[in-house]
């Protein structure tokens, strides 16, 4: 679900492990955004953040290419790549 919301290439609050695969992908996408899903003072904490971010603007959204590397086209592609791959290694 996550990469779909990259695709969109809007803001995002995440509500998650902040040291978990979903928090990391987030990081690694240019979304800092991250919220403990455990902590509910921090969640109020973090989309106060939010809010005034979007209010100027200044939201991150996912960089152009974790956009791109999520989409149909792309995943297509790679997975041709790893079927070549296997046939050239048979």
């Amino acid at each position: 679900k996550l990469y779909e919301y990259f695709g969109t290439r809007k803001p995002i609050l995440g509500l998650t492990d902040p040291r978990g695969e979903t928090a990391a992908a987030m990081r690694e996408a240019g979304v800092p955004t991250i919220a403990n899903l455990h902590d509910k003072n921090e969640i109020k904490q973090k989309l106060l953040e939010f809010v005034e971010l979007l209010g100027r603007s200044a939201a991150p959204v996912a960089t152009e290419a974790a956009a791109k590397a999520q989409t149909r086209r792309h995943k297509c592609l790679e997975t041709a790549k790893l079927f070549d791959q296997t046939l050239t290694q048979m």
